[in-house]
């Protein structure tokens, strides 16, 4: 199974053993496989099925992991050892046939769990090659003699030839031969078509069998139950995928009103800062006008007052001297040049104003841009967690049809082998049931369409 990188809620393991294989509460897919297989160790039936969930076992039960590691490193040494020189005469051969009782023995025992097989496999594999009949080899026709042997023999019979008469068995040479190989090619054929009719007859004596069809209707059963689990949980996986683009749609779309908000805000503000300064600045200017005609209208009644006493003859005449008129002039330039700075420094103020109204609005536009951005970021990881999901999805999916067939199929082999010690017949196996190419929904009926 692969890593399961992300959580998806429809892969559950509980639900699916609950609603595909109907396990009671629990008890998990992995336990059950065990049962199975226990029972057909227990038949002497050698067989393995997939893997359930290989790091659930290895974090769960870490001293079952290291006991199995241990047993499986040390048959491997036995199995290598003793059958490294495989010979007719080894020791795992007793006089003149095989005696694998000893081995058999264990082989049935129930195997503990988390036992791995692989190298009961490879020791089987290695019998039954050193047991493999030799194929018939076409023999040389032309048999010459060497110049370490005086004999020579018949290439068709074997039997020692004679130089003057010949063969001494008086043989038919080629034709014996070739009547001989199609001999046993008739025979090969009669054979086979024999081992054929058993199996067939097997095959049809297993069909037959009321328990063999009711394990078929329920594997039938339980395969309808795997691809409506399979289309359901496909639906609701698409329905949350549809929910949380609809959630992330909305999302992004309030955050971009707020920010439009935000800016509106900073914008007037700024605005509302602008106005409330040239305010200012204009009631400054005007103050200062006022300042400027209110000291000449004093110096001007100060100078037009030349010789005359101020406010009663005991005083001394007034005297104006060239600097009083000097600064009388002064202030006559300030006043006339007064409207025009005026408007150069309101002028000034607009510029520096307006410099920082457009670096404003500049930091709105990267703000958009930065946002846009993410949005398009945020919109990019959904669909690619979403393709992630699928691919996963499909994934489980395929490993659980996998080891689904193979449990059918060792099912059925348990099933064969506890009715041949039942009834003392022969039983083959019955193919299990096959899957769709592709799962098609089931058509929706008016009332489920209301």
């Amino acid at each position: 199974m692969m890593d399961v990188t992300t959580h998806i809620p429809e892969l559950e393991d509980a639900l699916y053993c609950r609603e595909v294989m109907q396990l009671h509460a629990g008890k998990s897919e992995l336990q059950n496989d065990r049962e199975l297989l226990k029972k057909a160790h227990g038949l002497g039936i050698m067989a393995t099925l997939p893997s359930v969930a290989e790091a659930k076992r290895v974090t769960s039960s870490a001293s079952d992991s290291t006991e199995s590691t241990s047993r499986e490193q040390t048959f491997s040494t036995i199995s290598e050892a003793s059958t490294s020189h495989l010979t007719p005469h080894s020791s795992i051969y007793g006089g003149l046939g095989p005696n694998f009782s000893s081995v058999d023995s264990n082989i049935n025992k129930p195997m503990c769990k988390a036992l791995n097989f692989a190298p009961y496999e490879k020791y089987l594999s290695q019998i039954n090659t050193v047991h493999e009949e030799p194929r018939f080899r076409k023999q040389t026709l032309m048999v010459e003699s060497s110049g370490q042997s005086i004999f020579s023999f018949c290439r068709a019979c074997g039997g020692v030839w004679d130089v003057a008469t010949g063969c001494p068995n008086v043989c038919n040479g080629e034709e014996g031969l070739a009547k001989k190989r199609r001999e046993e090619e008739e025979q090969a054929t009669v054979e086979k078509a024999m081992r054929e009719a058993e199996q067939q007859k097997c095959k049809e004596r297993s069909a037959l069998h009321p328990i063999m069809m009711a394990l078929e209707t329920s594997q039938k059963q339980e395969k309808q139950r795997f691809l409506d689990f399979r289309l359901s949980a496909e639906a609701s996986m698409r329905t949350r995928h549809t929910a949380e683009e609809v959630a992330l749609t909305k999302r992004l779309a309030e955050e971009k009103d707020q920010l439009s908000r935000k800016h509106s805000e900073e914008t007037t503000q700024l605005d509302d800062r602008q106005i409330s300064e040239e305010l200012e600045l204009r009631q400054s200017l005007e103050q200062a006008e006022k300042s400027i005609r209110v000291r000449i209208k004093h110096m001007e009644a100060y100078c037009d007052g030349l010789g005359q006493s101020p406010n009663g003859s005991a005083l001394p005449p007034r005297v104006v001297t060239e600097q009083n008129l000097r600064d009388l002039g002064n202030q006559y330039n300030l006043r006339d040049d007064m409207e025009r700075q005026n408007q150069s420094k309101i002028n000034m103020m607009r510029d520096r104003q307006g410099k920082r109204m457009e670096g404003l609005l500049e930091k709105h536009a990267a703000d958009l841009r930065t946002h846009a951005e993410g949005q398009g970021k945020a919109k990019d990881e959904l669909v690619d967690r979403h393709k992630q999901e699928e691919i996963q999805f499909n994934s489980i999916f395929d490993e659980r049809q996998c080891r689904t067939s193979a449990k059918w199929t060792l099912a059925i082999e348990v099933l064969c082998k506890e009715l041949q010690e039942q009834d003392g017949l022969k039983y083959a196996e019955i193919d299990p049931p096959s899957w769709p190419a592709k799962v098609i929904p089931k058509e929706e009926s008016p009332n489920d369409a209301i």
